[in-house]
């Protein structure tokens, strides 16, 4: 049974309905007024004022809906669930709804009420003014029917009294509904009975989802380029280090080209320590393919660089030997091209050291074309040059270190058939001892054993010799005791005294706190001691020699050197022991 609430609030319906409402027939509401108005105007303009009016006095938007028959419905459904596609659904609900309530709609249908019923529930019949009530009902909201008009021509209420925003559809021609909306408030929900539904709750929240999505996501994108960054820092330094070291080189050699020879001194330092820097810490592969590098490399090699300032021409070697020397980082074993670059450091010291290697052999410095102070200029900027080269792969790989040996045999060699040529000279004995000691420094491993006592023994052999043929040293019968200081060290020397051999004219010194003779070739004595002590003969002879003319400070300094030199020294002492023993004794011996 129906509420007294229900009926009063339903009471005029008949009169809304009115005619209209014969066996059902008639789906939309007619005026003869409103046709007369409609034939003085055209439907164009009617609907164009009709939508401007709303929009500019309500603020209301008209959306158009599809016209097949169930445009009330799909006007209701847009309003109510967003989506006029829905209609379908709307119409079920509502044909229900005049179901469950026929004791009160059936007495407003002509015909019988089930046949209404099922006829309304084809998705192409319209709806009239029943099914308006009975949805305002159904979803207690106001509905709002708007005709060439800023006011509605009708409103059906729903049972109970509230605020919310009513459902507005707009009749157009007499055939067809729209849906009338307010942009500026959120009506889609509104009537379904969801609790605490808030109009427009949903797109703050779906707002708030998709910032707090959009943070998280940021934020997970931000540690994972840190990740990245953090362990990748290698390659990322490396490529700036590359861009940089490209770009100032590049410019380096640009400006190298424009001024040529013009440049100051010091310009020309500062861009060989760049190049120096750029081969040594950043090491980048693409270098060596650079076509101003291969430029570079070319003029050391045909001897236009011996125009350079000494020091110059030292930084730019250095610069192309670590080019090919140094290991390129971040790169395995099998893509070094070592063999490529082995040859290539070979080519660099063969042209580096070309006027120096035609110096081998020289047994007198008068049979050269050259004056001594050229001999000794090509020497010592040679040995410079050679001496900074392997001093700056000294820590390097094992590998860099072998190319650099390789290359550097010959050199040695030569070095150590010039050593008795300049004896006289300090100033190239010097730099000859300077390049021996950073060899043995940097290249002690790859030189090897036999090679370092070779190298030793030729210097104490050459040193013993020198030392009988020094002027301080008269030919008289007796070798004074004070001779001794050419070679001893500071310390006392040993109390007992040692004896010293020397291949050099046969002869044999002694050495000690007494005056001993010296006697001729034919006549050798050795000492007691020698064959009374022979485990001293190499110590005591090492406690005399002086170890700066090794490059060391004390013979502590390096055990492994001193046992080298002590090793030599004795073979070298047994061999000169033999010698003497298979001479015959001359007949004043006593």
């Amino acid at each position: 049974m129906r509420s007294g609430t229900q009926a009063v609030q339903r009471e005029g319906l008949e009169t809304r309905v009115g005619t209209c409402l014969v066996s059902g027939g008639c789906d939309e509401p007619s005026s003869i007024f409103l046709l007369s108005f409609q034939a003085s105007f055209s439907f164009s303009q009617q609907e164009h004022r009709f939508e401007k009016a709303l929009g500019e006095k309500k603020g209301f938007v008209i959306k158009k809906m599809k016209e097949d028959g169930a445009c009330l419905f799909r006007a209701v459904a847009d309003q109510v669930y967003g989506d006029q596609d829905m209609h379908d659904v709307v119409r079920k609900h509502c044909m229900d709804y005049l179901m469950k309530n026929a004791d009160y709609f059936s007495n407003y249908v002509t015909e019988d009420f089930t046949t209404y019923i099922n006829r309304k529930r084809k998705n192409n019949c319209h709806g009239n003014h029943i099914e308006m009530q009975a949805m305002a009902e159904m979803y207690n909201r106001p509905v709002e029917v708007y005709q060439y008009g800023t006011e509605p021509i009708n409103t059906f209420h729903g049972i109970h009294q509230n605020n919310d925003e009513p459902i507005r559809v707009s009749y157009h021609r007499n055939i067809h509904y729209n849906s009338v909306v307010n942009p500026n408030k959120a009506t889609i929900g509104v009537g379904l009975g969801l609790p605490a539904f808030k109009p427009g709750y949903a797109d703050q929240s779906l707002m708030k989802n998709a910032i707090k999505t959009s943070e998280e996501s940021w934020i997970e994108q931000q540690m994972l380029e840190d990740k990245k960054r953090a362990t990748d820092w290698e390659a990322t330094n490396e490529a700036i280090e590359e861009q940089v070291a490209r770009e100032s080189y590049l410019q380096w050699l640009q400006d190298q080209e424009k001024q040529a020879r013009q440049v100051p001194e010091k310009l020309l330092l500062s861009a060989c320590h760049l190049m120096v820097s750029i081969a040594t810490t950043v090491r980048p592969v693409f270098l060596v393919t650079v076509p101003a590098v291969q430029k570079v490399f070319n003029l050391v090699t045909d001897s236009s660089a011996r125009g350079l300032p000494p020091e110059a021409q030292v930084l730019v070697c250095r610069a192309l030997s670590n080019m090919l020397l140094l290991p390129w980082p971040n790169l395995p074993e099998s893509e070094q091209q070592w063999h490529t670059r082995s040859t290539n450091h070979a080519n660099l010291l063969a042209a580096l050291t070309r006027h120096y290697r035609q110096l081998r052999g020289t047994a007198n410095l008068q049979q050269r074309r050259l004056g001594l102070e050229d001999l000794k200029a090509v020497l010592q900027q040679a040995l410079r040059v050679l001496r900074d080269v392997v001093d700056s792969i000294s820590g390097e790989s094992t590998k860099s270190r072998q190319v650099c040996y390789q290359s550097l045999q010959e050199s040695v060699q030569v070095s150590l058939a010039l050593f008795p040529v300049f004896i006289h000279q300090p100033d190239v004995t010097d730099e000859m001892l300077s390049f021996f000691l950073t060899l043995f420094q940097g290249l002690r491993v790859q030189m090897g054993v036999p090679f370092t006592e070779q190298i030793i023994q030729t210097f104490l052999n050459m040193f013993t010799r020198w030392w009988c043929r020094s002027p301080a040293r008269p030919s008289s019968p007796s070798c004074p005791a004070s001779s001794r200081s050419v070679w001893s060290r500071s310390t006392p020397s040993h109390p007992r005294g040692i004896a010293v051999l020397s291949r050099a004219n046969g002869t044999s010194c002694l050495l000690g706190p007494s005056s001993q003779s010296c006697v001729g070739a034919d006549r050798a004595t050795p000492s007691p001691l020698v064959s009374l002590y022979p485990a001293l003969e190499y110590r005591a002879i090492m406690q005399e020699m002086s170890p700066t003319a090794f490059g060391l400070t004390d013979w502590e300094d390096d055990e492994i050197l001193a046992s080298v030199l002590a090793v030599s020294q004795q073979e070298y002492l047994d061999s000169m022991k033999k010698n003497s023993m298979h001479r015959e004794p001359s007949p004043d011996s006593s």
